[in-house]
Order: structure tokens, then sequence, then C-alpha cells
């Protein structure tokens, strides 16, 4: 994943860069779904050594999506 951010936004685009994951609507096993998480959330910051970029939840819904645009522009 490291490797496709930097082709797309160059070496200081991880901070511009909304990062969500979804389909939390639809969980069934929420402690694994966490955990999964927790690594995925872990990875990114590891390999961006920043702290600008924006890790949201998106559930499915507009609010969700609106949350995570805000983080964009703020």
């Amino acid at each position: 994943m490291h490797r496709t951010v930097l082709s797309i936004c160059g070496k200081w685009g991880g901070a511009k860069v909304a990062f969500s994951t979804t389909f939390w609507d639809d969980v069934r096993d929420v402690k694994t779904a966490r955990q999964r998480e927790e690594q995925l959330v872990g990875f990114w910051g590891k390999s961006h050594n920043t702290k600008s970029g924006v890790y949201q939840r998106h559930d499915n819904t507009t609010e969700s999506a609106m949350e995570i645009i805000k983080g964009v522009f703020t």
C-alpha cells in the first residue's frame, strides 16, 4: 500500500490522504474487525511517519462520509 500512495501522491502525499475502512455497518465479529483495524492503522502510521493524514471508519452513512471529507479539509 505504501508504494501505491507514493506513486499516486508523491513523497509528502501521505499527509493529504484520507484512509478509511468500510463495512462497519456489516461487521459480525467486532473483536476480529477491531484487531484488523489496529493492524491497518499501525501499518499506515509506520509507513508514512506522519500524523497529518486522516484515518476514519466509514459505516456506509452520509454522516460518516461527510466526517471523512471534513477531516481532509481541516
